[in-house]
């Protein structure tokens, strides 16, 4: 059951997770003067590739799909916004996160599912839905490479990001939805 996270917005991750719920490939991103610089590594070969794109989640949700075309994943989970002080951030972030699933829900041929960042660290971490931000993402950071085999080796190639850790986090919440709406 392949699944991608995602922590949209700038900079952000995606984490591709396979059947046994080890890394199978990290992507970031972060603006750059000419778009999107992205880094990703891929488990299968063990390398890390470097690519600029245009600043458009449409162009980097095309490339992801174009990464995971030979093996499509089954569900996408995209961190969903909240209504905080500054509406015009929100309004980015939404739009960022479904530009950049637009492609992957073609591609996996379902729609999306849009997970609140309290939820989903509830149940992967047992975090409080009031725990402060700065602690869930240092909690992220510190558990996610147990939880995900494979994470710390992904730490070392693009880096140990939070955006990172909240990736794979959201893409094991949705592997774990999936087994449980099976039973």
């Amino acid at each position: 059951m392949r699944v991608i996270g995602i922590d949209p917005g700038v900079p952000g991750a995606a984490v591709v997770l396979d059947d046994l719920g080890a890394v199978d490939l990290v992507v970031t991103w972060r603006a750059c003067s000419r778009g999107y610089r992205l880094d990703h590594y891929s488990a299968a070969p063990g390398r890390e590739v470097f690519d600029i794109l245009p600043g458009r989640p449409s162009a980097l949700g095309a490339y992801l799909a174009g990464l995971l075309s030979a093996a499509p994943p089954v569900a996408v989970a995209v961190e969903d916004v909240w209504l905080g002080r500054n509406l015009k951030t929100t309004v980015s972030l939404a739009r960022h996160g479904t530009g950049t699933a637009a492609a992957l829900e073609e591609l996996a041929g379902v729609a999306a599912v849009y997970v609140q960042a309290s939820t989903w660290r509830a149940g992967v971490l047992g975090l409080r839905r009031g725990t402060r931000r700065e602690q869930c993402k240092a909690a992220a950071l510190r558990f996610m490479p147990s939880l995900c085999r494979g994470l710390d080796l992904a730490y070392t190639a693009v880096g140990e990001l939070d955006h990172v850790a909240d990736a794979a986090g959201i893409a094991l919440w949705m592997q774990r939805e999936i087994r449980r709406r099976e039973r």
